[in-house]
Order: structure tokens, then sequence, then C-alpha cells
């Protein structure tokens, strides 16, 4: 499988979060090629199916609204943590 996604849209944090569940099965290559992304998978073995764009496309959209979320929640788990270690100074 091979696909291309344009850096504007996904982050490289995106695409490397979104590798991460096909490693142990494929051998992937994630290179930049200009405004690019540049995404390959082979199967690591013979009776592995090829990695499935589609299925790939969607763990892209979840790793987007992963980093989001971590994003837009950083300051209250900053708050969060400090709190709870507070009493350990």
């Amino acid at each position: 499988m091979k696909v291309a996604v344009p850096k504007g849209v996904y982050a490289s944090e995106v695409v490397m979060l979104s590798v991460q569940p096909y490693l142990a099965d494929y051998f992937v290559a994630v290179s930049e090629d200009g405004d690019v992304l540049r995404i390959s998978m082979s199967p690591r073995k013979s009776d592995v199916p090829p990695a499935n764009e589609g299925e790939f496309l969607n763990h892209l959209q979840h790793a987007t609204f992963r980093c989001q979320r971590q994003r837009e929640t950083a300051e209250l788990r900053r708050i969060l943590l400090e709190r709870a270690f507070s009493h350990y100074r």
C-alpha cells in the first residue's frame, strides 16, 4: 500500500501515531516529498494481507482527533498533575 497525504492536513505527529498499529505486521516507510508525506507499507510475512488504504485513512482521522484533544486539554492535564503531586514537594 502506498498513500500520499498533504502535510498541511496531517501533521507528521499524526502520521506517526497512525502507522503504529501496523508496525508489527508491516514494513513501514514514511518520507517527505515537498508538501506531501508518503507512507508505504509492505507485509513482513507472506501470510499477511496487504494493508488496507481505507483502514489507514481511518487511523489518520482517529490520530487527528487524539492530537486535537491532547492540545485542547494540555493545560487541564498540567494542572491536575501539579495538584496530584503537590503534596510530594
